[in-house]
């Protein structure tokens, strides 16, 4: 028999994501699509205030430097809501929401409102815009006056889901974007000017694959095994109830069988979710789609042994806990 001397396991292409970034990606897509499905959504209409007195469905210009002034106008949160399916009679917006049932769907964007006016997303001319849904952005097709009132009704996702790489810890944590009017209202300074790839707004879950696992053989006959990947999961939040209630959530997930979908056939078809500058791919197939699809399964994969630890926080207003977890992985 002839020696084979190449990578076994691995394809002819090192630029594709393997084990890792594919766990990531599909833990991430499952407790971003978990929360929102759960009620983890905050629906902001421009009727009124919220209970801060913070005007969320406002609207306020933004210093982009690769775009002209009175382009570019964001709102205080934003991860916009955009999956269909969600909701019910019993959902719970949150700890903002005024009860059971007070959110029972998310308000999908149909337009903005620009100086008491009513413009649809199709709009030609002079408010021609396109919505960007990752950073909570309005970007005009040309500059308008920056003293322009514009408000837009839609919801936010109450829990912002990041892996480690989009959460480095030199990017800023964001305190209170549900009362903090003053920043909100600055354009040259303040927590809102910094770029939203550069903010994390809580409540907030990182997630990080760390460098233990463990392999053992699947089966006879072959070189199929049994992975244990070790995962941190990070809860950040600005009080005990978020912190508390977002832990229960993730930790009840326990022995959970969970459906991979395989990010590189996700890409090469086109069916992701983000363009570059984060507006909505039309051929975009949500998580729940991906992952009733046979076309686009990778693998599955079980969580276990979850250990839930308290961390000592050095700022008295930042309450957090980590969540450890291996997740197991069968490679055949």
């Amino acid at each position: 028999m002839t020696y084979d001397p190449e990578f076994i396991h691995v394809s002819d292409r090192v630029s594709i994501n393997y084990i890792t970034n594919q766990l990531e990606y599909n833990l991430k897509s499952f407790l971003d699509y978990g929360f929102l499905a759960a009620g983890g959504f905050i629906n902001v209409q421009a009727s009124g205030n919220n209970v801060h007195g913070m005007s969320q469905y406002r609207l306020y210009p933004v210093n982009d430097t690769n775009y002209k002034q009175g382009q570019v106008w964001q709102t205080a949160r934003k991860n916009w809501v955009h999956e269909s399916g969600i909701g019910g009679p019993l959902v719970y917006g949150g700890v903002h929401g005024t009860g059971y049932g007070s959110n029972n769907a998310p308000i999908y964007i149909s337009g903005l409102v620009i100086d008491s006016l009513q413009y649809n997303d199709e709009v030609a001319g002079t408010y021609a815009h396109k919505l960007n849904y990752r950073d909570g952005r309005v970007i005009f097709d040309t500059a308008i006056p920056t003293n322009t009132k514009i408000d837009l009704n839609y919801s936010y996702k109450w829990v912002q889901v990041y892996d480690y790489s989009e959460a480095e810890w030199w990017k800023e944590i964001q305190y209170n974007t549900d009362s903090n009017t003053d920043h909100l209202n600055r354009k040259d300074k303040g927590d809102f000017f910094v770029d939203p790839k550069h903010r994390v707004q809580l409540p907030a879950i990182v997630i990080e694959t760390v460098p233990r696992s463990f392999s053992s053989p699947y089966r006879l006959g072959d070189h199929s095994m049994v992975l244990d990947q070790d995962v941190l999961v990070h809860v950040v939040a600005q009080n005990h109830y978020d912190r508390n209630n977002i832990t229960d959530m993730v930790r009840l997930q326990q022995d959970r069988v969970l459906n991979m979908y395989d990010v590189n056939t996700v890409s090469k078809s086109g069916v992701y979710t983000y363009n570059f500058d984060g507006t909505l791919n039309a051929s975009r197939l949500d998580y729940k789609s991906l992952v009733q699809n046979n076309n686009y399964l990778h693998n599955t994969c079980r969580l276990k042994n979850m250990v839930v630890s308290e961390v000592e926080s050095v700022n008295p207003d930042l309450y957090e806990s980590t969540i450890r977890l291996t997740a197991e992985i069968i490679i055949v």
